[in-house]
């Protein structure tokens, strides 16, 4: 099958109408209508039902749609290598990560990688872990930078960064860690919780399943998507949240932040993914840029 016929096979299972492909494709409804029943032919095996006013794939067109968007990516990189190259837009990198990594730890690296490649555009956005797994897997960005790997034969994975997980509270709030009884001082104590899906908000719930704490009991007065609203609610009042240490940057935000109870420190690892195919020359200089910083930054 031509490039077209896989395009118009992963479209359609964004979209499931023929208008809405036939639109994103530039086309005319006829014309994607005819190259789907030219697929139906050419591969000898119903691919589209119809159900509800909406063009479903049928079992068959589920087991080939990874490798059509597994074709078009390879087939966009392609062309990235291509422009590369030639000099023409082949500087341009898309990104998209946690929202930890996306707010303390990406940034950094973009704003030192773009100092020694100047002329590099990069594209960073910041979705929950399950977009950022399908967007890659669509080739629609070319890193991802998250807190569990996909575990995929057509992603690369590695470790790039080791952080530590602790409490904040304002530099004026009395924590008070080391007592006798963990859950008791914790019961008393108001918390900010990171909205969910998030990793933070992941990340608390297990904490307190595994020191014996129902999250049905713990005072949460407030839930956020925002890390800096989180922030700036503790810093304001008597509440405390998890919160990662590369977030903190120091007294100056009025914030203190606290290591967790416990006889280790409470390490969390990020990890970059890519699709694991050839990289143009520019992303393949990213990728060993950003794993050149791994040595300073999972040392601990």
């Amino acid at each position: 099958m031509n490039l077209l016929k896989y395009q118009i096979l992963v479209l359609m299972d964004k979209y499931h109408k023929v208008t809405e492909v036939a639109q994103a494709l530039n086309m005319k409804q006829p014309t994607v209508s005819f190259h789907m029943k030219s697929m139906e032919k050419e591969m000898q095996t119903p691919l589209f039902h119809a159900a509800r006013g909406r063009i479903l794939l049928t079992e068959a067109a589920r087991k080939l749609l990874p490798y059509a968007r597994q074709i078009l990516s390879l087939e966009t990189a392609a062309m990235q290598a291509l422009a590369d190259h030639a000099g023409r837009a082949g500087k341009r990198i898309r990104i998209a990560a946690d929202v930890v990594p996306g707010s303390y730890i990406v940034p950094g690296w973009v704003t030192e990688y773009t100092k020694i490649n100047p002329g590099t555009y990069i594209l960073l956005e910041i979705h929950p872990a399950d977009t950022i797994n399908r967007l890659l897997q669509e080739g629609e960005i070319d890193f991802a930078f998250v807190h569990d790997p996909l575990l995929s034969d057509s992603i690369t994975c590695h470790p790039v960064f080791r952080d530590e997980m602790g409490l904040i509270t304002s530099a004026s709030h009395s924590l008070r860690l080391d007592g006798l009884s963990l859950k008791e001082t914790l019961l008393h104590e108001a918390f900010v919780i990171s909205s969910s899906p998030s990793f933070l908000h992941s990340y608390a719930k297990t904490w307190f399943e595994r020191s014996s704490i129902s999250m049905a009991s713990v005072n949460v007065v407030l839930e956020s998507g925002s890390l800096e609203a989180v922030k700036h609610a503790v810093s304001a009042g008597s509440m405390i949240s998890f919160f990662p240490a590369c977030g903190i940057r120091g007294q100056e935000e009025g914030l203190v932040w606290h290591a967790l109870p416990g006889t280790r420190p409470a390490f969390y690892e990020i990890y970059m993914m890519h699709g694991n195919h050839p990289l143009s020359e520019s992303k393949e200089a990213f990728k060993s840029f950003i794993l050149g910083q791994t040595g300073q930054t999972m040392g601990n």
